[in-house]
């Protein structure tokens, strides 16, 4: 049952992580060399007054009476008692608290920008849930982040300025036809660090606090342990036994990289590590343009041959008919000779290209599809070569989709009523593990050939054979 919700939660339907997944990988590849996910859990609830007492003392009161007696708030730190329910009781009241009620949530998991990721600067490993922190910078509107930071209406002006992006940063010519030069946003840093790394007195190694600093004001508007966890008591007879934390013990902001360098935990993309060759590239193809442009054809004439009149002509370019000579008019008009492309740049290009491969380690079978020659036997070992390294990356892809889902995982430990399961479902599911210790060791995985696309040929070849 706890699969099938979680299943559920990660579809199109819910977080969508798949969108955020196919961004990320863009992102690794084309540009950054790094991508972020940022996983969190959204709800929006509707106060109202439920009675102050538990099941134990609401057993005591006959159905009957409880109609009517009236309804009477009570301070949320007002505990029921003998002494002080007794009175009331008498009086006809019934203590009611105020409780938030739950209308509409989501777990939500959104792509941000490498540009955004916040990490320490002197990290120097390849899993960033060592990293004394990790955060990003964001922006929100109003709304979203006078629920999500406990801002006061009178913050308003401090907080909210207009979304002023560079240049460099946005694909929009015109940000003014846009509207976006009215717009007023909220920018924040959102920072998640363990704990016990700046705290002696914390015992737990997984405790992790939210730090969140929000542009205009000076003291952070959230200082505060983590929401994404709960605290768990080893014994509740016993206060000195300790205690460990259900739901997350990763950080919200998780990165990917496909590869790692010595020392530095983010390595180049693709597109960055292939720079050098395209600009050759880009060089070669500029030199054969300006080659074209200035080696036009040129023609020449005798001037003891041709009228003078036909000379003025000729040179103005204007003349398409007959040509009158004196004598053979083969010899009176003729063509110079073109500058001819050097022949040795072209297998600059092809060195050029054959670097660029070798650094994506790709050959160009694998990227056209194309027989580009060569035999058999040396295609089958370029795929073996490139079945292993996409092996590798597809490992590292899959843990990194996996650190996500569990994330999901234990916000719905946290928060979900797992609404799709039957009541027969939600019976089984709560026999067969604790809800205090569901993601304790909990292992995750997926099939090994998911991350595998084919197409239908190969489907239906694969099936046959």
């Amino acid at each position: 049952g706890f699969a099938k919700q979680l299943n559920y939660e990660i579809s199109p339907k819910r977080s969508n992580i798949g969108a955020a997944m196919e961004e990320c990988l863009n992102d690794i590849v084309n540009a950054a060399g790094i991508g972020l996910i940022f996983t969190s859990y959204m709800a929006r609830h509707v106060e109202k007054l439920i009675p102050a007492l538990d099941e134990q003392y609401m057993s005591q009161i006959p159905p009957e009476i409880q109609g009517q007696l009236a309804e009477t708030e009570v301070p949320d730190e007002w505990e029921p008692s003998e002494e002080n329910l007794g009175p009331m009781l008498q009086a006809g009241q019934l203590p009611m608290k105020r409780s938030h009620e739950v209308v509409s949530d989501r777990i939500v998991t959104s792509r941000k920008s490498p540009i955004d990721g916040l990490w320490p600067s002197d990290f120097t490993g390849s899993d960033f849930n060592d990293a004394d922190f990790a955060g990003y910078t964001g922006k929100c509107s109003w709304a979203e982040a006078k629920i999500e930071f406990n801002l006061k209406d009178e913050q308003y002006t401090k907080v909210c300025m207009g979304d002023n992006e560079s240049a460099d940063k946005s694909l929009r010519s015109n940000p003014e036809r846009a509207g976006l030069a009215d717009t007023k946003r909220v920018k924040f840093d959102d920072i998640y660090y363990w704990r016990y790394r700046v705290d002696p007195d914390e015992k737990s190694l997984d405790c992790i606090w939210r730090i969140v600093y929000i542009e205009g004001l000076t003291e952070p508007a959230i200082h505060e342990p983590w929401k994404g966890q709960q605290k768990v008591p080893r014994d509740p007879a016993k206060p000195d036994a300790g205690h460990y934390y259900i739901g997350n013990t990763r950080f919200p902001v998780q990165f990917c990289t496909l590869t790692y360098i010595t020392d530095n935990p983010v390595p180049p993309s693709d597109s960055s590590a292939g720079r050098p060759q395209v600009n050759d590239l880009r060089r070669s193809r500029r030199d054969m343009f300006n080659n074209r442009a200035y080696s036009i054809p040129i023609r020449w004439f005798d001037v003891n041959r041709i009228d003078q009149t036909i000379q003025t002509m000729l040179m103005k370019g204007q003349w398409q008919g007959m040509i009158p000579t004196n004598g053979d008019g083969s010899r009176a008009i003729g063509e110079i000779a073109r500058a001819s492309y050097p022949s040795e740049n072209l297998s600059f290009d092809q060195q050029a290209m054959q670097d660029l491969h070798d650094s994506w380690q790709l050959s160009p079978q694998q990227i056209s599809g194309a027989d580009q020659g060569g035999t058999a036997t040396a295609a089958n070992i370029s795929q073996q070569n490139f079945a292993t390294r996409i092996g590798q990356e597809r490992g590292r892809v899959a843990q990194f989709f996996l650190n996500v889902c569990e994330l999901v995982a234990g916000f719905m430990v946290l928060y979900s009523d797992f609404p799709i399961l039957t009541p027969e479902e939600k019976q089984a599911m709560e026999g067969a593990w604790d809800s205090k210790q569901i993601t304790k060791d909990l292992v995750f995985k997926i099939l090994p050939d998911t991350q595998v696309v084919l197409d239908s040929e190969a489907r239906i070849k694969k099936l046959v054979d």
